[in-house]
């Protein structure tokens, strides 16, 4: 009987030999071609790293943002979780700053309507403020309210909630 256990011990002890053996090559051939990766990887990885993310919360109702910055535009995701109401899930795109303001595209779905209207947030610290000035005459929908777009950006209101940085990783 402890002829058998040993014969155990044993097997057990090169299994585990060999499945760390295996382990540690799939490890180092990981990382060669990390490093040997194409400039698509390479643009990727430096798009995760300029990803940004903010929140704000009031009550129940949650609005979470997520910003990726490129050389060419900004687009990020925007959701308004609204405590007890339908959220309003979307996409940002096309964005661009005008001195401290961030002008975007915001493609977005409620109550299973879909509408892409302009959206503006005021840069502050490290945050941003959103506007609620979206139903004000300084904004003007088309018949459907599906498109809607600022009528004057030098009037625009940033009475919104404002969303804070957030480690999103």
């Amino acid at each position: 009987m402890s002829q058998l256990i040993k014969n155990r011990k044993f097997s057990l002890i090169i299994l585990s030999s060999i499945f760390l053996t295996v382990i540690t090559v799939i490890t180092f051939f990981s990382c060669n071609q990390n490093g040997a990766s194409n400039s698509n990887d390479k643009d990727q990885s430096d798009i995760e790293n300029r990803k940004k993310c903010y929140f704000f919360a009031f009550k129940s109702d949650t609005i979470f943002l997520s910003l990726n910055e490129s050389k060419d535009s900004i687009t990020g995701v925007l959701n308004y979780i609204a405590y007890e109401k339908d959220s309003r899930l979307g996409t940002l795109s096309g964005g661009y700053f005008r001195s401290d303001t961030l002008f975007a595209q915001y493609k977005s779905t409620q109550e299973g309507q879909t509408s892409d209207c302009e959206m503006a947030m005021l840069k502050k610290g490290n945050g941003y403020v959103l506007t609620n000035n979206i139903w004000g005459e300084n904004y003007t929908y088309n018949s459907d309210y599906t498109k809607g777009s600022f009528s004057n950006r030098g009037k625009i209101k940033f009475d919104g909630g404002e969303l804070k940085p957030f480690d999103c990783r």
